[in-house]
């Protein structure tokens, strides 16, 4: 079985179902699966009459598109090797690939990247394809990609596709290059469909499962598991037209599942913190609980409608998984997304093993694992912790390099991943690269991975990498957020070099030093990084910091920032983790940062992550900026809650009003009801009711500092969406239009006050006549009467407060009457 044939079945199956989805002129068209196999059949015809032979390899560079698709299997299905490179890299990257694989036919995407090799290509391939653009003079013979499709091909024996056997070469991948130059990994067919069938048992893919593809195709992790296993099940893969469009993409195609790195989710999982944290404290603090709430809970049920609806919604409202490959996702965020009802089933695998090596099941995720083995995949822990696997997945070796396929092979088939890892429950926990310990001068061995993916959950953090490998102490590289920076701190933007003015500001150096402490406060003290050297300029894929999937290249990075790391370590210019937010500040930095930690400030065009922010600004800018977290606030007609925070500690006279509004917001958003009734005592024991008059005042007045000490609360969450935000305003007209009733019940609260003070008046007064009850009879008649008299004014006053209470519960049933109303009809 070859890869080619698992991707015929499907055409045989449903030849007229959507196969492959891409912008044309700014509109989604598909092609069947019947018309993406005629192009395949055309372009492999052509291929092969322009001198193609099975085991030629052809290099694809280009971005992901329908056409690299296509281009993909017409070569495999000729029998031939498919080596893809990455459209970001080098020339002098690219060159080393082509001349490392032996190509002999490059497969480009634009005329700028065919003009970036013009230098190197006489020398490595015989000829060029253009996918899209025109042909300029070049020293190699072009041929246009969609003239080639438009000719009539030549004949072309569908049936040798069967001859290509499972032993054959589908591809040559080149390794993203961590740790040093790029190995060219051999992958057989079977290597590839043994993977496919593995993936398609653990994670059900359906042909109505319809996917958005932006990762590169040139990445072996999107090749198999987002394109190979998708259309083995007969599923649609949809293309993002670029990376600044994903969000609107995503609105249109709607994906049931979506193929990432965690990367992404990362972004936007920081994105949702920074503007939780953006909102007042108390509504901050009271969101973030809500985000910790158990599932089920009325805290989980807020987080639900205010965060994890609207990100579902931001992701198209239909995603059911998203699977999440090529680095370690941390178990934090992958509780996040299972409670918005986005499982991300979190794998594992290398370039090595084409690509899958172990998943997390749909149904059983295991946060901060990479999941079990895949079907016929045997793993084993080395003695030293190393994770070793065998499979009928695993490479034969390295393209021409001997050497290095018998340091990753032993004699027994093992390959050495180079990954320490735990088994947990049959579940894999990844620890470390091996290569990556760092070895202290005290002798204790640190594990960077979890350390820095700690670091980077804060919302102010893009990278960080630990170093101290022989050092008495760990430290870190630190690239900061700027822009998130900016907006916490209300710094203004600054032209004159704001990026390096804004690392040299004291309540920023203060606000990171903050971040990392909380973000390392769970690992050993030998563990945590005691410096940071900041660094103004974030990574990126061009400045060769990033693999194209977003790793961190920390070979490169190390000896980048080499001069930065002993500075730091030799106390120059560095942040003091735990000590003064001054400290490493150098002396000339002193007019830069005057008093107070004001500065120049941040750089209007600070650079960003360059595929990581766009991917993740494209995606969350509507899911996280959404109406939830930037509505107005809410008026009511008069002097309003939320329009002055401050003022919500009015007199008490006033709190009638306050009560009113309180109750109405508190029953819309479900903290609970407000009811309360007060009834005087029969008895004519008047020391008795003057006490429960009193105590009964004392609990209306601690009820109504309570509701008040809420209401900040109250006012934020109503803010909280501008639906909600404009009923609350219809209420509050409602509210203001009873006024005059709210204002006749805080004369009656008045009046109350005023009784209770008429009976401790009387109360005195019978205290006095009770200790001369032992005088004249005419004495004790009198105060009889006058008693018999007390009596009658209590009783009236009883019924007057009964009164007063009944018109108090009749105003707040119609209050909760007119709320339940805008409640319906709040989304």
């Amino acid at each position: 079985m070859n890869v080619v044939q698992l991707l015929r079945a499907s055409v045989v199956r449903n030849p007229q179902h959507p196969c492959l989805r891409f912008k044309l002129e700014g509109a989604y068209r598909d092609w069947t699966y019947q018309e993406v196999w005629d192009e395949i059949v055309k372009f492999a015809a052509s291929l092969k009459e322009r001198g193609i032979e099975p085991g030629d390899k052809v290099a694809i560079m280009a971005e992901s598109s329908q056409k690299w698709t296509v281009c993909d299997f017409a070569i495999m299905a000729l029998g031939a090797v498919v080596v893809p490179i990455y459209p970001s890299v080098t020339p002098q990257q690219a060159a080393f690939i082509l001349r490392n694989a032996d190509v002999k036919c490059l497969v480009v995407g634009t005329w700028d990247l065919a003009e970036k090799l013009v230098g190197y290509l006489p020398d490595l391939v015989q000829f060029v394809v253009l996918l899209d653009g025109s042909i300029q003079p070049y020293p190699v013979p072009v041929e246009l990609f969609s003239e080639i499709q438009a000719q009539t091909p030549p004949p072309f024996n569908v049936g040798s596709i069967d001859d290509v056997t499972a032993d054959v070469t589908a591809t040559i991948v080149h390794t993203s290059g961590t740790s040093g130059t790029p190995k060219g990994v051999i992958l057989s067919h079977g290597n590839l469909t043994s993977n496919i069938e593995a993936c398609l048992s653990v994670l059900t893919v359906e042909p109505n499962d319809v996917t958005l593809s932006y990762l590169p195709l040139s990445h072996i992790f999107e090749r198999t598991v987002g394109h190979f296993c998708l259309l083995t099940a007969g599923g649609t893969i949809a293309y993002a037209e670029s990376l600044d469009t994903i969000q609107q993409d995503i609105a249109q195609i709607r994906p049931t599942v979506l193929v990432t790195v965690p990367r992404l989710l990362e972004k936007v999982y920081a994105g949702i913190l920074q503007k939780i944290e953006d909102r007042p404290k108390s509504l901050s603090r009271f969101l973030g609980r809500c985000l910790d709430a158990p599932v089920g809970s009325w805290k989980y049920g807020v987080a639900n409608r205010l965060v994890y609806r609207k990100l579902r919604s931001g992701l198209g409202g239909n995603l059911r998984a998203v699977v999440s490959g090529g680095a370690g996702l941390s178990g934090q965020i992958s509780v996040f997304y299972q409670k918005a009802g986005i499982p991300v089933c979190e794998g594992y695998g290398m370039t090595e093993t084409a690509p899958v090596i172990a998943v997390n099941p749909l149904d059983s995720v295991k946060p901060g694992t990479v999941g079990k083995p895949i079907p016929n995949v045997d793993i084993k822990i080395a003695d030293d912790g190393e994770l070793l696997v065998k499979g009928p997945n695993v490479m034969s070796g390295y393209y021409g390099n001997e050497e290095a396929t018998a340091e990753t092979i032993d004699a027994e088939g093992w390959l050495h991943t180079g990954d320490i890892a735990e088994l947990v429950d049959g579940y894999i926990r990844i620890v470390e690269r091996k290569k990556n310990l760092l070895v202290l001068a005290t002798g204790k061995n640190v594990a960077p991975y979890p350390i820095e993916n700690a670091i980077t959950l804060s919302p102010f953090v893009l990278e960080a990498v630990l170093v101290g490998d022989q050092r008495k102490y760990v430290a870190c590289l630190i690239v900061p957020d700027f822009q998130a920076i900016q907006s916490k701190l209300s710094l203004p933007a600054s032209s004159d070099d704001g990026a390096r003015a804004l690392l040299l500001n004291l309540d920023v150096r203060r606000l990171l030093q903050q971040e990392i402490q909380q973000a390392v406060a769970e690992f050993a003290d030998f563990e945590r990084p005691k410096r940071a050297a900041l660094l103004s300029a974030p990574f990126s894929i061009e400045g060769g910091d990033l693999t194209p999937t977003l790793k961190v290249k920390a070979k490169v990075v190390l000896q980048k920032y080499r001069r930065e790391i002993e500075d730091m370590y030799e106390g120059i210019r560095y942040l003091d983790i735990y000590g003064s937010a001054k400290t490493g500040l150098g002396p000339e930095d002193a007019s830069v940062n005057p008093p107070g930690g004001q500065s120049g400030g941040l750089a209007s065009d600070v650079p960003r992550e360059v595929m990581a922010a766009t991917s993740a600004t494209a995606l969350h800018s509507e899911a996280l900026h959404s109406e939830a977290l930037h509505s107005e606030a809410l008026h009511s007609g008069s002097e309003t809650v939320a329009e002055k925070p401050a003022q919500v500690r009015v007199k008490r006279g006033h709190r009638a009003l306050w009560v009113a509004g309180a109750a109405a917001a508190v029953l819309i958003l479900g903290f609970g009801g407000l009811a309360y009734a007060n009834r005087i005592p029969p008895s004519l024991n008047l020391l008795g009711t003057l006490h429960k008059v009193h105590h009964n005042n004392d609990q209306i007045n601690q009820a109504n500092d309570q509701i008040v000490g809420k209401m900040g609360k109250v006012e934020n969450l109503s803010s909280l969406t501008p639906k909600l935000a404009t009923q609350l305003q219809t209420l509050g007209t409602g509210l203001h239009q009873q006024n005059t009733n709210l204002t006749t019940l805080k004369k009656l609260s008045q009046d109350e006050i005023g009784l209770s003070q008429q009976f401790a008046t009387l109360a005195s007064k019978v205290h006095s006549d009770l200790a001369s009850v032992s005088g004249t009879t005419k004495s004790q008649s009198s105060t009889a009467a006058e008693m018999s008299s007390t009596a009658n004014h209590l009783n009236q006053t009883a019924g007057q407060l009964q009164q007063t209470n009944q018109q108090i519960a009749t105003k707040l049933s119609q209050a909760n009457t007119k709320t339940q109303t805008v409640s319906q009809e709040v989304p």
